[in-house]
């Protein structure tokens, strides 16, 4: 975990600390359009903080894309409400895979995209990962499989 002390938002944190640490994040990068949590956590079921945090990401213009589904989960409920561009992550590639494991997976979830119109998979951006996805960008594109970005999805789900 390399996340900064300071960047995380805690349950017993004021209106103002939730903010700042969301304006703070926009600041330190600057050309980024979304937030997303990192894995689960307990303000996710909070609908306080996660109103405060879905408002601020409303008021910049900026989307959620939530990596943890639960029950205990309030975000669904929100984005509705405060009508905030939202999606889940509804498959990841299993880190620490190699090459092989990985294109495997590629071509899997893109079965799934086909099937479903689209999917957002998550992946942590390593040079293996990056390598089999370029193996694997040819016969995704042969197969109708276009890779976008995440604010593509949202806006096409949301004009649904």
């Amino acid at each position: 975990n390399n996340i900064p002390e300071s960047s995380i938002i805690k349950i017993h944190y004021p209106e103002e600390d939730i903010r700042k640490i969301i304006n703070n994040a926009l600041r330190a990068i600057p050309y980024s359009s979304g937030f997303s949590n990192y894995n689960k956590s307990i303000v996710l079921g909070d609908s306080r903080i996660m109103r405060i945090v879905l408002n601020e990401i409303k008021r910049n213009q900026s989307y959620f894309i939530n990596t943890y589904t639960s029950n205990f989960n309030v975000i669904q409920q929100l984005v509705d409400t405060i009508n905030v561009p939202y999606g889940e992550v509804t498959h990841k590639i299993v880190e620490k895979s190699d090459a092989h494991l990985i294109e495997k997976q590629l071509r899997h979830y893109a079965v799934i995209a086909l099937e479903m119109s689209s999917i957002i998979v998550l992946a942590k951006a390593s040079y293996t990962f990056i390598q089999s996805l370029k193996n694997v960008h040819p016969i995704l594109q042969q197969n109708g499989i276009q890779l976008v970005f995440v604010s593509d999805i949202l806006k096409e789900i949301k004009q649904k």
